[in-house]
Protein backbone atom coordinates (compact mmCIF):
# COMPACT_ATOMS: atom_id res chain seq x y z
CA UNK A 1 0.00 0.00 0.00
CA UNK A 2 1.24 3.55 -0.79
CA UNK A 3 0.79 6.74 1.42
CA UNK A 4 -1.37 8.25 -1.35
CA UNK A 5 -3.67 4.45 -0.68
CA UNK A 6 -3.40 4.94 2.80
CA UNK A 7 -4.60 8.47 2.80
CA UNK A 8 -7.80 7.45 1.03
CA UNK A 9 -8.84 4.81 3.51
CA UNK A 10 -8.45 7.09 5.81
CA UNK A 11 -10.67 9.48 4.47
CA UNK A 12 -13.27 6.34 3.66
CA UNK A 13 -13.06 4.61 6.87
CA UNK A 14 -11.93 7.03 9.91
CA UNK A 15 -15.77 8.06 10.60
CA UNK A 16 -16.43 4.22 11.31
CA UNK A 17 -14.04 4.82 14.45
CA UNK A 18 -15.11 7.88 15.74
CA UNK A 19 -17.83 8.49 18.71
CA UNK A 20 -20.99 8.55 17.64
CA UNK A 21 -21.41 12.35 18.28
CA UNK A 22 -18.72 13.01 15.72
CA UNK A 23 -20.05 11.30 12.94
CA UNK A 24 -21.38 14.92 11.23
CA UNK A 25 -17.79 15.77 11.07
CA UNK A 26 -15.84 16.65 7.71
CA UNK A 27 -12.23 14.52 6.61
CA UNK A 28 -10.24 16.80 4.39
CA UNK A 29 -6.58 16.28 3.46
CA UNK A 30 -3.88 19.94 4.28
CA UNK A 31 -0.82 19.51 3.02
CA UNK A 32 1.93 21.03 5.67
CA UNK A 33 5.21 22.01 4.45
CA UNK A 34 7.62 21.74 7.39
CA UNK A 35 11.42 22.30 8.33
CA UNK A 36 13.69 21.90 4.98
CA UNK A 37 10.82 22.06 2.92
CA UNK A 38 9.23 18.57 3.87
CA UNK A 39 5.72 17.90 2.73
CA UNK A 40 3.47 16.36 4.99
CA UNK A 41 0.26 15.46 4.68
CA UNK A 42 -2.65 16.50 7.65
CA UNK A 43 -5.42 14.81 8.14
CA UNK A 44 -8.20 17.14 9.41
CA UNK A 45 -11.49 16.40 11.16
CA UNK A 46 -13.43 19.34 11.77
CA UNK A 47 -16.62 19.46 13.49
CA UNK A 48 -18.99 21.70 12.15
CA UNK A 49 -19.54 23.75 15.48
CA UNK A 50 -15.62 24.39 16.29
CA UNK A 51 -13.36 27.37 14.62
CA UNK A 52 -10.27 25.31 14.86
CA UNK A 53 -9.69 21.07 14.70
CA UNK A 54 -6.12 19.24 15.24
CA UNK A 55 -4.19 18.21 12.36
CA UNK A 56 -3.21 14.82 12.74
CA UNK A 57 -0.18 13.84 10.32
CA UNK A 58 -0.75 10.51 7.85
CA UNK A 59 2.76 9.85 7.68
CA UNK A 60 3.21 9.30 11.41
CA UNK A 61 0.56 6.68 10.72
CA UNK A 62 1.42 5.35 7.46
CA UNK A 63 4.75 4.50 9.03
CA UNK A 64 3.32 2.32 11.74
CA UNK A 65 1.47 1.04 9.22
CA UNK A 66 4.87 0.06 7.41
CA UNK A 67 6.06 -1.58 10.70
CA UNK A 68 2.91 -4.33 10.95
CA UNK A 69 0.55 -2.22 12.68
CA UNK A 70 -3.14 -3.17 11.41
CA UNK A 71 -4.59 -0.84 9.48
CA UNK A 72 -7.52 -0.12 11.91
CA UNK A 73 -5.54 -0.17 14.61
CA UNK A 74 -3.63 2.88 13.02
CA UNK A 75 -7.14 4.05 12.78
CA UNK A 76 -7.92 3.85 16.37
CA UNK A 77 -4.62 5.17 17.18
CA UNK A 78 -5.38 8.29 14.73
CA UNK A 79 -8.61 8.50 16.42
CA UNK A 80 -7.63 8.73 20.44
CA UNK A 81 -4.59 11.22 19.35
CA UNK A 82 -7.00 12.90 17.58
CA UNK A 83 -9.83 13.57 20.82
CA UNK A 84 -6.72 14.03 22.60
CA UNK A 85 -5.79 17.24 20.32
CA UNK A 86 -9.50 18.41 20.72
CA UNK A 87 -9.45 18.24 24.14
CA UNK A 88 -6.44 20.69 24.11
CA UNK A 89 -7.42 22.70 21.73
CA UNK A 90 -10.61 23.64 24.01
CA UNK A 91 -8.32 24.44 26.99
CA UNK A 92 -6.05 26.77 24.56
CA UNK A 93 -8.45 28.67 22.61
CA UNK A 94 -8.25 31.41 24.72
CA UNK A 95 -4.36 31.22 24.95
CA UNK A 96 -3.02 34.73 25.13
CA UNK A 97 -1.01 35.74 22.18
CA UNK A 98 0.42 39.04 23.40
CA UNK A 99 4.26 39.92 23.80
CA UNK A 100 4.37 39.90 27.44
CA UNK A 101 3.04 36.39 27.37
CA UNK A 102 4.75 34.61 24.79
CA UNK A 103 8.12 36.39 25.42
CA UNK A 104 9.11 34.11 28.71
CA UNK A 105 8.41 31.04 26.15
CA UNK A 106 10.41 32.42 23.38
CA UNK A 107 13.46 29.87 22.35
CA UNK A 108 16.84 29.57 19.35
CA UNK A 109 16.46 26.94 16.49
CA UNK A 110 19.03 26.31 14.24
CA UNK A 111 18.05 25.50 10.22
CA UNK A 112 19.45 25.07 6.93
CA UNK A 113 19.06 28.66 4.99
CA UNK A 114 19.15 26.95 1.26
CA UNK A 115 16.11 24.60 2.64
CA UNK A 116 13.99 26.99 3.91
CA UNK A 117 14.31 30.21 1.43
CA UNK A 118 10.61 30.58 1.19
CA UNK A 119 9.69 30.25 4.55
CA UNK A 120 12.61 32.82 6.14
CA UNK A 121 11.25 35.11 3.58
CA UNK A 122 8.10 35.33 6.22
CA UNK A 123 9.72 35.00 9.75
CA UNK A 124 12.57 36.89 12.05
CA UNK A 125 16.14 35.03 11.63
CA UNK A 126 19.39 35.66 11.56
CA UNK A 127 22.52 34.08 8.91
CA UNK A 128 24.41 31.58 10.74
CA UNK A 129 26.83 31.05 8.01
CA UNK A 130 24.72 28.07 6.12
CA UNK A 131 22.33 28.33 8.28
CA UNK A 132 19.56 30.47 10.30
CA UNK A 133 18.47 30.95 13.81
CA UNK A 134 14.87 31.13 14.20
CA UNK A 135 12.41 32.16 16.83
CA UNK A 136 10.14 30.13 18.15
CA UNK A 137 7.76 29.72 21.59
CA UNK A 138 6.64 26.83 23.85
CA UNK A 139 3.32 26.00 24.14
CA UNK A 140 2.74 22.76 26.08
CA UNK A 141 5.26 20.58 27.76
CA UNK A 142 3.15 17.64 29.23
CA UNK A 143 5.90 14.76 30.02
CA UNK A 144 7.44 13.42 27.08
CA UNK A 145 5.68 15.43 24.86
CA UNK A 146 6.34 19.29 23.74
CA UNK A 147 5.27 21.45 21.85
CA UNK A 148 5.91 24.76 20.15
CA UNK A 149 5.03 27.66 17.62
CA UNK A 150 6.99 29.16 15.30
CA UNK A 151 7.17 33.15 15.29
CA UNK A 152 6.47 34.85 11.99
CA UNK A 153 6.24 38.29 10.75
CA UNK A 154 2.87 39.19 11.42
CA UNK A 155 3.94 38.39 15.35
CA UNK A 156 6.58 40.98 15.59
CA UNK A 157 4.31 43.42 13.79
CA UNK A 158 1.22 42.93 16.10
CA UNK A 159 3.79 43.16 18.67
CA UNK A 160 5.59 46.23 17.48
CA UNK A 161 9.40 44.53 18.56
CA UNK A 162 12.28 44.15 16.28
CA UNK A 163 13.89 41.11 15.36
CA UNK A 164 16.91 42.07 17.39
CA UNK A 165 14.69 42.51 20.63
CA UNK A 166 13.36 38.66 20.52
CA UNK A 167 16.72 37.52 19.83
CA UNK A 168 17.73 38.87 22.99
CA UNK A 169 14.98 37.40 24.52
CA UNK A 170 15.29 33.99 23.14
CA UNK A 171 18.48 33.37 23.74
CA UNK A 172 18.10 34.65 27.75
CA UNK A 173 15.71 31.76 28.43
CA UNK A 174 17.27 29.12 26.76
CA UNK A 175 18.98 28.15 30.44
CA UNK A 176 15.44 28.24 31.86
CA UNK A 177 13.58 26.32 29.65
CA UNK A 178 15.80 23.75 28.64
CA UNK A 179 18.66 21.69 30.08
CA UNK A 180 21.89 21.33 28.48
CA UNK A 181 23.41 18.34 27.84
CA UNK A 182 26.90 18.04 27.16
CA UNK A 183 27.73 14.21 27.17
CA UNK A 184 30.33 11.29 25.95
CA UNK A 185 28.53 10.18 22.83
CA UNK A 186 29.21 6.58 24.02
CA UNK A 187 27.51 7.48 27.03
CA UNK A 188 24.29 8.66 25.60
CA UNK A 189 24.50 5.13 23.51
CA UNK A 190 25.10 3.18 25.94
CA UNK A 191 22.05 4.44 27.98
CA UNK A 192 19.91 4.36 25.29
CA UNK A 193 20.16 1.05 24.28
CA UNK A 194 20.28 -0.05 28.15
CA UNK A 195 24.00 -1.78 28.52
CA UNK A 196 27.70 -0.80 30.03
CA UNK A 197 29.28 2.07 28.35
CA UNK A 198 32.13 -0.47 28.16
CA UNK A 199 30.55 -2.80 26.10
CA UNK A 200 30.17 0.57 23.12
CA UNK A 201 32.90 0.23 20.62
CA UNK A 202 32.82 4.06 19.81
CA UNK A 203 35.29 7.13 19.92
CA UNK A 204 35.64 8.13 23.39
CA UNK A 205 36.53 11.73 22.17
CA UNK A 206 33.09 12.28 20.46
CA UNK A 207 30.52 14.05 22.73
CA UNK A 208 27.13 14.84 22.54
CA UNK A 209 25.83 18.66 22.56
CA UNK A 210 21.87 18.96 22.96
CA UNK A 211 19.09 19.39 25.70
CA UNK A 212 16.91 17.58 27.45
CA UNK A 213 13.87 17.26 25.27
CA UNK A 214 16.26 16.31 22.54
CA UNK A 215 14.22 19.51 20.81
CA UNK A 216 16.11 21.78 18.41
CA UNK A 217 19.38 21.45 21.12
CA UNK A 218 21.50 22.33 17.60
CA UNK A 219 20.69 25.78 18.65
CA UNK A 220 23.47 25.79 20.70
CA UNK A 221 25.34 26.51 17.95
CA UNK A 222 24.07 30.30 18.53
CA UNK A 223 24.61 30.52 22.27
CA UNK A 224 28.04 32.09 22.65
CA UNK A 225 28.01 31.18 26.54
CA UNK A 226 27.44 27.87 25.91
CA UNK A 227 30.53 27.40 22.93
CA UNK A 228 32.89 29.10 25.73
CA UNK A 229 31.88 26.50 28.17
CA UNK A 230 32.29 23.61 25.49
CA UNK A 231 35.39 24.63 24.92
CA UNK A 232 37.00 24.97 28.53
CA UNK A 233 35.63 21.37 28.87
CA UNK A 234 37.91 20.82 25.43
CA UNK A 235 40.54 22.48 26.54
CA UNK A 236 40.20 25.16 23.50
CA UNK A 237 39.25 24.83 19.39
CA UNK A 238 36.70 22.17 18.89
CA UNK A 239 35.04 20.78 15.48
CA UNK A 240 31.03 20.69 15.31
CA UNK A 241 29.65 17.91 13.09
CA UNK A 242 25.68 18.19 12.39
CA UNK A 243 24.08 15.64 13.58
CA UNK A 244 20.12 16.80 13.02
CA UNK A 245 18.24 20.02 14.38
CA UNK A 246 18.20 18.62 17.69
CA UNK A 247 21.65 17.81 18.72
CA UNK A 248 25.45 18.18 17.74
CA UNK A 249 28.70 16.27 17.80
CA UNK A 250 31.70 18.15 19.49
CA UNK A 251 35.40 16.91 19.00
CA UNK A 252 38.51 18.49 19.82
CA UNK A 253 40.01 19.80 16.98
CA UNK A 254 43.52 18.83 16.51
CA UNK A 255 45.94 19.76 13.64
CA UNK A 256 45.74 16.28 12.24
CA UNK A 257 42.10 15.91 11.91
CA UNK A 258 40.87 14.64 8.88
CA UNK A 259 38.48 17.16 7.82
CA UNK A 260 37.65 15.48 4.68
CA UNK A 261 36.88 12.08 6.36
CA UNK A 262 34.39 14.29 8.92
CA UNK A 263 32.71 15.66 6.41
CA UNK A 264 31.79 12.57 4.22
CA UNK A 265 30.85 10.52 7.77
CA UNK A 266 28.50 13.58 8.15
CA UNK A 267 26.84 13.90 4.43
CA UNK A 268 26.69 9.77 4.64
CA UNK A 269 24.72 9.96 8.07
CA UNK A 270 22.37 12.73 6.28
CA UNK A 271 21.19 10.50 3.81
CA UNK A 272 21.28 7.48 5.50
CA UNK A 273 19.78 8.07 9.00
CA UNK A 274 18.36 11.15 9.14
CA UNK A 275 14.50 12.39 8.05
CA UNK A 276 14.46 15.65 5.22
CA UNK A 277 12.56 17.12 8.00
CA UNK A 278 15.49 16.44 11.01
CA UNK A 279 18.55 17.39 8.41
CA UNK A 280 20.56 20.74 9.32
CA UNK A 281 23.59 20.74 6.94
CA UNK A 282 26.28 18.68 5.06
CA UNK A 283 29.47 21.04 6.52
CA UNK A 284 31.43 21.50 9.96
CA UNK A 285 32.41 23.88 11.70
CA UNK A 286 35.08 24.95 14.31
CA UNK A 287 34.97 27.10 17.11
CA UNK A 288 37.99 29.02 17.78
CA UNK A 289 38.04 29.86 21.25
CA UNK A 290 40.30 32.52 21.36
CA UNK A 291 38.56 34.64 18.95
CA UNK A 292 35.10 33.32 19.52
CA UNK A 293 34.37 32.77 16.29
CA UNK A 294 32.49 29.81 14.98
CA UNK A 295 33.63 29.09 11.11
CA UNK A 296 31.99 26.44 8.37
CA UNK A 297 34.76 24.33 6.80
CA UNK A 298 34.04 22.81 3.18
CA UNK A 299 36.33 20.78 1.69
CA UNK A 300 39.04 22.77 1.14
CA UNK A 301 39.29 23.84 4.72
CA UNK A 302 38.21 27.41 3.45
CA UNK A 303 37.07 29.14 6.63
CA UNK A 304 34.38 31.84 6.77
CA UNK A 305 34.21 33.31 9.85
CA UNK A 306 31.52 34.75 12.13
CA UNK A 307 31.75 36.52 15.40
CA UNK A 308 29.60 35.64 17.89
CA UNK A 309 27.66 39.12 19.38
Amino acid sequence: MTLEDYIEQVKLKIKEYLPSDLNDVEVTVIPREKNNGVLFHGISIHHPKEAVSPLLYAEDYFELLKRGMGMGDTLHLMVDNYILARNEIKVQNNIDLSYDHIKSNLFLCIVNAERNQELLENIPHQKLEDLAVVYRSLVCTDGEQIGSMLINNQLLEHWNVDQGKIHEQALMNMDRLFKLEFCVLAQRISGMLDIPIEEILFDQNLFLLGNDHDYYGAAYLSCPDVLQEVSEKMGGDFLIMPSSVHELIIIKDMADADIGTLIEIVREVNRTELTEEDFLSDNIYRYDSQKQTLSMIDGSDMELGMKMQ
